[in-house]
Order: structure tokens, then sequence, then C-alpha cells
């Protein structure tokens, strides 16, 4: 301002003013700030100076005199004065006199080009400044480091860091706090059931670990799952893994719903305690399903492995070490039951670690990544981690206290059951001490005149021999008419009856009885069926029934009896020909003839066949045949007679297989006995009692149970559980004729039923929980070969129309069909509540119906050939098991009567459907409270009975359904349709044979088909066993002896936790928190450790005769002298105790090679694989990762790559620690930023500006000094390229190589932290 202020102008020297401006022109690339400022008060001045200038201010002298020229105009003056000084400076004019105005012109010309220089300065200083802050964003850079700070708590805290321990915590929070900012990371994508961590770290087991915690739910139905752990076992060792118990009770506890065992001897895993199908008519001993693998383990070797077992729905696959040790096959899949007791680990395996549960199949190639690195690659990239249930100690004392709970209810179970069992043995004792049982049939010892007076023969030389002379006159005629021979004859039985019961113990007579072979009726050419009643007092200790020897050098027939076994032997036939097959006929004996009492045996040579056939109690069990080319049967009995051949009795040759036990009633018949007429024999007429002469067994179609109950209100099914700890609870009479069979009271002849167990299906492979979607409406379960909706929709679409029957009444039936007329249809038939029905008739409605996750298979089309047997026998037995699971059954019906009114309420329906397009129904069953009610098409029938006291059709416990149909009389020539629930017989009606009730199963016919079974109707919300059809007819006896055999195994079953929809279609959700951060890692941290290698001697020698010293005394000393034993490193040398370090790094450390990483040696891993997994493998070695950090680290660093998508800002954060006599811990942050779009338009446009900028004040310089030159001033060559190179060249460099750098921004950040780079690598199990 002192320089061109108006006021000044008289007072200033120019040429004073001439250096100053110099000066300032000279430097002047440094005030360029205040050059601006003092070139905008000039141009003000000056404009205010020549043009603004007030009238009242005082004028200057030069003024006053240029004033009287121009007049009182001071603009026309001002103006005349600037064009003249212009004209004077640029061209021709006018040469003003007056010196002093000539320099301010000239001055004023000077000022200007300052000023356009100042100006160009100013705005290059502000583009320079603008673009500066476009590509830094200072303010976001702090901000992403204040939240790496906060977030790795990279404070003061790490002063506090000293110890290698505090460094390894460190690490964990790192690694935990890394998946924070990991967006697919287990802290943003939480599940607690997908991915389980049920073991972390490792763990010695003296007892099992019990997890029952709301917390710990591994989805075990999902329709594939993974266990992984690592065990360390010593040889013969072995055991649980974990197992989920079937529940708390002393019962339960020992079942698994599913469970993995490792170790020796082989892998194992068990399940289906809860929903195991069992069987229909047999008791099956299993009580689960179990898969064992095929290979022997080699886990045993005290090394640690990697163990895993993959479920699905076929298979259990068992791995080792990453690779398939075998694989089993299973019939059905592995579903959960409900609870959340859960068993880790067991005593036989002592070491165990990092057990974890995945809700999918591993791949082999996963498992080696677990081995390797802890986790699955994919684990690593987006920093999941399995969930970690918290256990604390009070689940462990929940788990303990509801294990003492069951256990103690079913203590006070069993103590009122021994209660019970105690009064009912009292009660039992006195009434027998007034109604002594009815002695035992007559058992006599035979006492016949023998004739001792008989010739020696090859048995016997001298001794004394009782010869059976009266055989041959023995003959007599059964009730049929056929004639047989006594092989007991009076000369055998004394005085006793024919049909008296003897007692038989040859080793107490003197000699030995046989029988006159010349006089014994021959069967040469024809067959012989010989017949007994018998029980056999040893039955461990076989003997002869009769034998026959020729000349003492052959046997042409022969009958032996052992346990369970009947042979024979021959002439020239096989060394011994057995009938009986003992793997079958064992069951059929049931109990041992011993206890089981006389049984009836026939033992038949028949020629037709040429085979011996053996019957049993009067069924037939079987037979062998043999080849006409090997032997005869009609050549048995053909030879020559002689004086010595020899026939026993009772045993083989003097003194050797003897037989003892009871005999009635041996007969021969020289023929073969047809089935029906062995029967016949065996089950002769009753007498008065009830009982034959000489049968101690009932049959199947006897000795069912009836209704009972006792004083203590205890029904048969009571009496027969409680019967398998107390044998001898059935002392009561009344109680031995209610329930004979729950009892024992009187031995089943057929225990199992016969030789060959009838024909036997099962619809549904194990227990299955069924849903309906609509209420009340029931859900359809269709054959998996079948699409009914599509066969419903042809029908539709044919019209095809079906007429009601004549003299139809009443609503019709769309699912049963018009089959019945309505004269013999039901009453209640009037009160049909189709409303709780599936309309099947309905395409839209079928196909909501229509459940896809309970369709059921029928391997060999099995139902098209049961159609035609139960056609050709006429005769079915439907079984199933039955549970509701809803609170109470459906709602009463309006209008209807009392609640109490069966037909107040809508029922719970089965239907079997033969056919489903059109509908035909076989026979549907209705559940109401108290009564069921049953429809069938043959016989054509429908009615309900109520339910007896003892049963109640109630949810939450399991009913045992039986229908069986058709049961033939021939006595009465009546068949039966029989019903029972659990043990109790519902209905049981006679129905007589013929047309009345078409008894005859509908034949194929065009519309319908010969299928038996295409759906099953069943109600919503239950669970139902495998429902099993049979085209025979059960009897009473047989369903209740079933329902006896599985009910304690049935009760057990709860169920598959989720349905089989639920298990296949359903999703583990996640629980996803609010991302809060603006930053993500873009790869999992990395840890880098430098470390020296182990030396044998320290750099000062006090300190390596320290390390040999305390090594010595460690080894010879206490510490590793017996019972201890010192690992083999430390045994080894000094080293695996305590080591110095080198200089040098080890080529090796933790299984992998060092890297060349900034010019240094280092070994990295993923900071998740050290901080959060116990175990690695490298090398066939595994490794423990608590060791990572040890006394030879030198420095460990922990890398990682972040980017904040919103800012384009990528960002390295190393954590480093070095190692010396403590730790030291440091951080650096960098950052790297990407422009693109809005803000690189904005730069390059920037950019251009600056370099345009640059380019005019390139002009400006040169115009500048031509001016100086041309008036003949010096010219500073040095200053003037000084001021270009760093107002021009330097800007122009800067603006394009910055503005080449940012374009490229994005692709090279895209290159680190993009596809092409961290972000899209390949971190899948591929």
């Amino acid at each position: 301002s002192a320089l061109i202020s108006e006021s000044s102008f008289r007072l200033c020297d120019p040429r004073r003013t001439a250096v100053r401006h110099e000066k300032l022109h000279s430097f002047r690339w440094l005030f360029w700030a205040s050059q601006a400022m003092a070139a905008v008060v000039a141009m003000h001045l000056r404009q205010g100076s020549f043009r603004k200038r007030p009238a009242s201010s005082k004028r200057t002298m030069t003024e006053a005199a240029l004033m009287n020229m121009w007049g009182t105009d001071e603009d026309k003056a001002a103006t005349c004065i600037q064009r003249a000084t212009r004209n004077r400076l640029l061209g021709r004019g006018k040469r003003l006199r007056r010196r002093p105005l000539l320099e301010r012109m000239s001055l004023e010309l000077e000022l200007m080009g300052g000023l356009r220089m100042l100006l160009l300065c100013a705005a290059m200083f502000f583009v320079v400044i603008y673009a500066a802050i476009l590509e830094s964003q200072g303010s976001t850079r702090l901000g992403l480091l204040s939240t790496f700070q906060s977030l790795f708590q990279l404070d003061d805290s790490l002063a506090e860091i000293k110890t290698a321990e505090d460094m390894f915590d460190l690490l964990r929070t790192i690694s935990q706090k890394s998946r924070s900012v990991m967006p697919v990371s287990s802290e943003n994508f939480v599940e607690e059931s997908g991915e389980v961590k049920l073991l972390s770290g490792k763990r010695r087991f003296r007892r099992t670990l019990a997890y029952n915690s709301e917390d710990v739910d591994p989805r075990i139905s999902s329709p594939s799952f993974t266990f992984t752990v690592w065990i360390k076992a010593g040889p013969g060792q072995g055991g649980v893994i974990i197992r989920k118990p079937l529940g708390d009770s002393l019962r339960e506890q020992d079942l698994s719903c599913w469970g993995w065992y490792e170790g020796f001897p082989t892998s194992r895993f068990t399940f289906g305690a809860h929903d195991f199908r069992g069987g229909a008519f047999v008791q099956s001993s299993e009580l689960e399903e179990s898969a064992v693998g095929t290979h022997t383990s080699s886990a045993d070797d005290g090394k640690w492995h990697l163990m895993a077992v993959v479920v699905n729905a076929t298979t259990v696959s068992f791995y080792q070490d990453a690779k398939l040790s075998s694989s089993v096959a299973i019939q059905r899949p592995v579903t959960d039951c409900s609870g959340r007791l859960l068993q880790v680990g067991s005593v036989a395996i002592p070491e165990m670690g990092e057990l974890t549960f995945f809700a999918r199949s591993l791949a082999t190639s996963e498992m080696m990544e677990i081995a390797v690195a802890g986790f699955t690659l994919q684990s690593l990239a987006t920093g999941k981690v399995p969930f970690s249930p918290t256990i604390t100690a009070l689940d462990n004392v929940k788990a303990s206290m509801d294990s003492a709970f069951a256990s103690a209810s079913s203590r006070d179970s069993q103590l009122q059951d021994a209660l019970a069992v105690e009064s009912i043995l009292s009660r039992g004792t006195v009434t027998s001490s007034f109604n002594p049982n009815v002695a035992p049939s007559v058992r006599t010892a035979p006492r016949p005149p023998w004739s001792v007076a008989c010739t020696a023969n090859h048995y016997f030389q001298g001794s004394g021999c009782n010869i059976i002379q009266d055989v041959a006159d023995s003959s007599r005629t059964d009730a049929s008419g056929k004639s047989y021979y006594e092989m007991m004859p009076p000369s055998v039985r004394g005085g006793a009856a024919h049909d008296e019961r003897l007692f038989v113990d040859w080793q107490q007579i003197e000699g030995w009885v046989f029988y006159n072979a010349t006089s014994f009726p021959s069967f040469c050419g024809s067959s012989a069926t010989f017949t007994f009643w018998l029980r056999s007092e040893s039955p461990d200790h076989p003997g002869y029934l009769i034998r026959k020897y020729e000349q003492g050098t052959r046997t042409p027939w022969s009958i032996w009896m052992g346990n369970n076994v009947v042979e024979a032997y021959g002439y020239n036939m096989p060394s011994d020909l057995s009938v009986g097959f003992p793997e079958r006929i064992g069951p059929i004996f049931g109990p041992s003839p011993k206890t089981a009492g006389m049984r009836h045996m026939a033992v038949q040579f028949n020629v037709e066949c040429n085979c011996m056939r053996l019957f049993l109690d009067g069924e037939f069990v079987g037979e062998q045949a043999v080849p006409l080319d090997v032997a005869n049967f009609a050549d048995m009995d053909c030879y020559e007679r002689h004086a010595d051949d020899y026939i026993s009795l009772f045993h083989r040759v003097p003194g050797a297989w003897n037989f003892k036990g009871d005999i009635q009633d041996f007969r021969f018949y020289p023929e073969a006995l047809s089935r029906e007429e062995v029967h016949a024999i065996a089950f002769p007429p009753q007498d008065a009692a009830g009982v034959g002469p000489q049968r101690v067994c009932e049959t199947n179609a006897e000795g069912g149970d009836s209704i009972y109950q006792d004083l203590l209100g205890h029904p048969c099914s009571w009496y027969q559980e409680m019967r398998e700890t107390v044998p001898t609870l059935c002392l009561d009479q009344a109680v031995r004729q209610g329930c004979p069979l729950a009892c024992q009271s009187i031995p089943s002849c057929h225990q199992d039923a016969g030789s060959e167990q009838p024909e036997q299906h099962q619809v549904f492979e194990r227990v299955m929980h069924i849903t309906e979607r609509r209420k009340n409406q029931g859900t359809l379960c269709v054959r998996e070969d079948l699409d009914v909706v599509a066969q419903c929709k042809q029908r539709e679409a044919e019209k095809d129309a079906r007429s009601y029957p004549p003299g139809w009444e009443g609503p019709f039936d769309p699912a049963l069909g018009p089959f019945q007329p309505s004269d013999t249809w039901p009453n209640w038939h009037q009160n049909y509540i189709p409303a709780a029905d599936i309309n099947v008739t309905d395409c839209e409605l079928l196909a909501e119906a229509v459940n896809p996750f309970c369709s059921f298979a029928a391997p060999d089309s099995w139902t098209l050939d049961f159609h035609s047997k139960v056609e050709a026998s006429n005769q079915l037995t439907i079984v199933m098991w039955v549970k509701l699971l809803g609170t109470e059954l459906l709602p009463s019906v309006g209008g209807m009567k009392a609640a109490s009114d069966w037909s107040a309420q809508y029922p719970r329906r089965i239907r079997i459907l033969s056919s489903v397009a059109p509908p035909r129904a076989v026979l549907e069953l209705s559940l109401f409270p108290r009564s069921v009610q049953l429809n069938t098409v043959f016989p054509r029938l429908g009615f309900s009975e109520e339910v007896e006291p003892l049963v109640s059709i109630e949810p939450g416990r399991w009913i045992h359904l039986a229908i069986s149909i058709g049961l033939n009389n021939p006595a009465t020539g009546f068949r039966s349709v029989l019903g029972v629930v659990d043990a109790t017989v519902l209905f049981d009606i006679m129905l007589k044979n013929g047309e009345e009730y078409g008894w005859e199963m509908p034949a194929e016919d065009a519309e319908y088909g010969n299928d038996f079974l295409q759906a099953i109707q069943l109600p919503g919300d239950v669970l139902v066993s495998p429902i099993s059809f049979s085209p025979v007819a059960r009897t009473q006896k047989e369903l209740q002896a079933a329902f006896y055999a599985q009910k304690n195994n049935q009760e057990l079953r709860r169920g598959p936790r989720d349905t089989d929809e639920e298990r296949l279609t359903g999703r583990i959700e996640y629980d996803r928190p609010l991302f809060a951060f603006p930053v993500v890692l873009v790869a999992p941290p990395v840890l880098l450790q430098q470390r020296s290698q182990a030396a044998s001697t320290c750099s000062h020698q006090l300190g390596s005769s320290y390390i040999s010293r305390l090594w010595q005394q460690t080894v010879e000393g206490v510490t590793c002298a017996r019972p201890y034993e010192c690992p083999e490193e430390v045994l080894a040398g000094s080293g695996g105790l305590l080591s110095c370090s080198s200089e040098n790094a080890p080529e090796l450390f933790f299984g992998q090679a060092a890297l060349e990483l900034q010019g240094e040696l280092q070994f990295a891993e993923f900071l998740q694989s050290v901080a959060d997994a116990s175990i690695l493998v490298r090398r066939e070695e595994a490794l423990e990762t608590a060791n990572y950090l040890d006394g030879l680290t030198t420095s460990v660093a922990v890398a990682m790559v972040a980017f904040s998508p919103d800012y384009g800002v990528a960002s390295t954060i190393r954590i480093s620690a070095q190692f010396e006599t403590d730790v030291k811990v440091d951080f650096s942050v960098e950052h790297f930023q990407a422009l693109e779009g809005d803000q690189l338009d904005a730069y390059k446009t920037i950019a251009v500006v600056g370099i345009v900028l640059a380019l005019v004040i390139l002009i400006e310089k040169v115009f500048t000094a031509w001016q100086l030159h041309r008036t003949g001033r010096p010219i500073s060559i040095g200053v003037l390229a000084l001021d270009v190179l760093i107002q021009v060249i330097l800007p122009i460099t800067y603006f394009a190589m910055r503005s080449t750098q940012i374009s490229a921004s994005r692709k090279d950040i895209a290159q680190t932290v993009g596809e092409e780079g961290l972000g899209g690598g390949p971190w899948g199990a591929t």
C-alpha cells in the first residue's frame, strides 16, 4: 500500500520505488498470497484515485494544475491523462512534460503485469490445494486409523505386553476382533446349529462329559452332516466320541438317538432308538440300528489323529486323517429326537480335542484343510468359526439333576411296582393254600413182564435182554379210521393204559429193550409215519427213540431226538439225514421240551417226495429230500430178515445214546399221513375239562388274554411286563385264567407261528412324524411311483361320472366308493362325517393333501401281487402303532349330542386306499375318544365299537392298532373280523361265509385295476410306526403277543423331533447384527514369524554348562524316574529341555518352509489357524498351536489388508512384536485410495486446469522477459529458469503423473482387494 497509495505519490522517491518493486518482482514466488492482497488494494486505490475521487477531498498540486487545464470535469481529465500516457508508452503521442506523471504511468503498467502473475500463481496454488484434497481425503484416513486403533486395541495397553503368553492372548484378541470387520464371518452371520464346536481345545477324560444346555443343538436332522474330532488313544482303547441318549431314565440311558464311537476295535455309528422300525409280529432284540465300520481302526497308536464321520440318507462313512476308511450302507435316514442332553468323551479315549459338528457333508479336501489349517479355506476366507456354546458349571449340575430326577422317578415307579408285586404274591400265597393246583398227569414207569430167555445175538453175548414180541398184534384204529401199531404195546406198558404217559429211563433197567425184528411190521415199498408225545428230561443230552440194525452192519432207518433237532439214519443214505433245520426249528420249539411239557411230534419217511418230513404240534416244520440216485426211500425197509437183527427202543446200542423223559401214545402208521391227519392226531377232541388227554400247550387260536383287571387295577399287560423280573407273579388262579398269554399259564405250541413266517410287507422303514397342511383334514401318503393328482385331472378331463348304487340312502363317501347297497349298510353311515376326510375326487384338495415327504416305496411292486394273494386267501392283517401328538382329539361337531357321544366329535381317520383315481378304500379306521369305527371293503361291513375302560384313544401315548380280517373257523363255517387295541379285543365279529357280506376281495376290473395299495390317509400331527400288511389273518393271541413283545420297546420310541418336510427343506437361519464398520477385511489376517534356530551351545560358556547340568539333573533325577515317563524329545538331548538360539533361521517350522518376504526369511500362517485351532497336522505330524511362540521366536507380525468400499480406501495394518529380553509391540497403518466416477472426472478437470495455468504462466514469463529486454533492463536468466521450473515444469509434471496414477488407481487397488486380487482368490475347497 505504501508503493501505490495516491496520498504518498509526491513523497515517494521514484528510484526507491523501482528498487522495491524490482526486489518484490524477484521474489514474488515466495509471496503469492501477499501479492494477491496487494493487487486487490492497488486496483481499488487506482480506481479511487482516477475515477471515484470525492469532491470534498483535498487535491494535490499536480492535480490542481491538471484541473486548471481540463476544467472541472475530473473524469475527462483523468481519461485524457491515461490515454496520453498509454499513447506515449505504447506509440506516438504527445509527450507529457511532467516526469513524475510518466514515472507513475510506467509504474502502473509494471504493477498490472505483476498483478497478472500474482493472480495466475494464486490460481495455481488453489488448483494444487484442491487436487491434493481430492486425492487424499485426510479426514477419511484419520477416521479409519481411529477405527483400527479402537477395534484392535492399539493403545497404551500394548506397552503392558511383556511375555510370549501375553502376545498369544493378543493374537487371539486380534483374531476375534478381525472377524467383526469381515462381513460374512461368524460374528456377522450368527447361527448356533449349523457348525458347532462341542469341545474346544484338548481335554483329558476321566469321565463322560454331559451337556444339557439350551445353547447346544447340533442340527442332526439335516439331510447330511459331519462330525470331526482329534483323538489320541493307545492300543485297545476306544469308546464314545459323542452320543445323544434316548432319555434320562435307567431304561433310556444306554440307548442312543444317535452316537459315534471310535477306536478299538472298529468305528461305529448307532442311531434310531427313538424311531427304530421294530417288527410287526416278532420281538426284536435290537432297540437301535448300528452302522459299523468294516475297517480295523489304526487310531490306537498313541498319536493324534483327525477322525470324521459323514452321514447322509444312504451311507455312513468313516474317515481317518482325511482318508476314507470304510463306508456302510444304511436303510433309512438318521433323524434327531427331542431333548438336549449330550454325552461327550469316554475314559476309554484318554485325550480328545476340537469336536466339531457340520450340518453338511465335508469333502476329503475340506478334511485335509481342517487338518492342515485348522479350518476349511472357505472358513478362513470368510472368518467363520464354529459356534462355541457356553457350558457352565450350572449346565453340568442341571444335567446331573435331570438324570437324578429321572432315576428317582424310575425308582419310584419301580418301588410302586415292587409294592404291588409284594401284595399280589402275598395274596397269591394265601389263595394257593386254600386252592392247591391240580395234580399233573400220571407219570408211570414201565413195568413190563420182561422175556429174559432170548437168543444171544451180535449185541448180547450172554447178557440179559428184553424182547418186545407183541407189536404186530397191537394194531389199533384212530378216530379217522387209520390203522396204526402201538410202539409201546402191553408188554412195555405193563398195566398202564394205552394213552397213559410213561416215564422212560433205560439206564435204570436191567438189560435192554428191543423189538422182535422178524415180526416187526415192515413198510418196504411204502411210506411210514411215526407219531408220539414227548417230553425230554434232559434236552441237552440227545437220545434215540428207535433204531434198526441189520445184522449189526447196516442201519436201514432210525429216529434220533436232539436238542431241537430230529435226525434219521438210513441204509445206503448219507451218513445222517436231519430234519428240523436248527436255525428255523429253534424258535418253533419255543420253551425247551423239558419246561414246555408234552409236545406232539411226527416223523415221516415219504416215498413220494423221497424225503423225510417233520411235524411239531400238528404243524408241518420242514422236509429233507434225498436224490433217488443216492437213496430210495421205497427200499428203506426192504431187506432179508435175520434172527440177530436189532430194533432198539430208546437207545442205540446197550449203554449208548439213551433217551430219558416222558413218552406217550407212540404210534407207527405204515403210510404217509397228510398234514391234516397229523394235525387231527395232535389235537384230539377235548374232554370235559377242556383239555386234551396229552396236550399241555395251546395253539395260536387258543389262550388269548381276556379283558381282565385285578383288584389294584393292573391289566394283563402289567403282569406280562412284571413277569420279566418276577416270574412267579401269576399265582392267583383268576389272573392265570384271565391272562393266560401274559402269564404264560399254558405254553404256546407254536411260539412264533410255524416253520415259515407268513408274507409280510411294511410301509415306512421307521417311525414317521406326519403333519397335515390343512387343519383337521389329514394328509395323504402316496406310493412313490404314482402321480395321483395327474390321474385325478385326467379323470376330470375324461368327465368320468360315477352313479350311486341302487337303493342308496345317505351321503356318498367319495373315498370308499359306492360298493355297498343301502339295505345292508349300517345305520352309523347316516351320521357319516365327510368334513373330516380328504375328498380325493377334488383334484385341488387332493394336491393340497398329498404329502410328498411321507411317500413310501413298494419294492418289487409287491402291492400288485399282494392284491391277488388277498383275493385268493380272503384274509388280511394290518398292524400299526400310532401316537396322537395333539393335546386332544378333534373338536365336537356342531349340532351333535353330548361330547361323550362318539358321533359328536370328528375322528382321527386312517384309510387304506387301493385306488385314488377312481377312489376305493380297502379299510377305514376312525379313532374317537372312547370308540373305534371300522369300515371294510371285504367283508362289506361298517360298524363301531366302544373302547373298553382299559383302553383309551388319547394323545400322548402309543396305541397298538391291529385289524385281522377273514380268519376261518372250518367247524362253524364262520369268518371273523377281529380288532385289537393294545391287548384288548375291541371287537371279534363272526360272520358267515357267503354273498351276504361279500367276503371276496374285489377282483381286478378295468376301473380300479388290481393294485392293493396306492395311498394311505393319516391324521395330522401324529407319530406312526411302520404299517404291516399280511395276506394271512392273525389270531387274537398272535396280535396280543405282538403287542406284548413290542410294548416296552415302543414306549421308549419318542419319534423324530422334526418332520421329514422340516428335515429336508428346513433352513438354518442367521442372526445378523447391524454391520457398523466403514471398513472390511478383504483377506484373513496373516501371521508372520521370524525365528532363530536352536543351538547346541550358547554364546556364553556359562549358559551352555547350565543347560547341560539342568538337563542331566532332570533326566537322571526324580522327574524322569519311575513311575514317571518323560517325553522322548527331552530324553534325546538337552535341546529338548532348553536351548539357546543362533543367528541362522531353521529350514522348517510348524511343518512349513520359510518364505523370503521383504528381504527376510519369515514363516507364514493364517492367524485364525494359530489363535483358534488347537492342533494342526503338517508333514504327517500333529502340532499343538499352543507351542507356536517360544524362546526361539525373534519377531512376530500380524498383517491385514482392509478396504473401505464407501471411500475407495485400501489400508494395510501391521501389528508387530519384537522378542528380546521382553516383548515390544508396535503397529503401523498405510492407506491407498482410488478415485473413480465423479471424483475422477473432477480430478481430471482440475489437472487440465492446472496444466493450462502452467502454460499461461509460461507465456507470461516469456512476455515479461521480452518487455524487459525491449526496455533495455537487465534479465536474470537463473531467476527466470528457476521460475519456469517451479511454476511451469513442476506443475505440469505433477498433474500429468498424478492423473495417470489416479486414473489407474481403481485398477491397481482392484488387483489387490478386488476380484483380481484377494477378494477373488480361490478360497473354496477346490
